[in-house]
């Protein structure tokens, strides 16, 4: 396989397509960055969540990241660079 036809992002593609490629990376990218926001937790040993505090609730959106984000992103990534061939 030639190096070129291993990147996801040709450079004989549009500008809108690697422009939303760059802009999905980022979005799947920062809803896993949200997941720092519990390593407090941990450090703390908050292991009630019913009396865990509200920011500890917002580490869990990165879970979106990582079950949602990436896989349609992957998904997406594959599609474009099967239509593209």
């Amino acid at each position: 396989m030639s190096p070129d036809r291993a990147r996801p992002l040709r450079h004989n593609q549009p500008a809108l397509d690697r422009y939303t490629a760059a802009l999905s990376v980022a979005v799947a990218g920062a809803l896993l960055v949200i997941g720092i926001a519990v390593i407090p937790g941990i450090v703390l040993r908050l292991d009630d969540m019913h009396t865990a505090p509200p920011w500890i609730w917002v580490g869990f959106v990165s879970w979106l990241g990582i079950h949602v984000g990436y896989p349609a992103w992957a998904i997406w990534s594959g599609l474009a660079n099967q239509s593209a061939r």
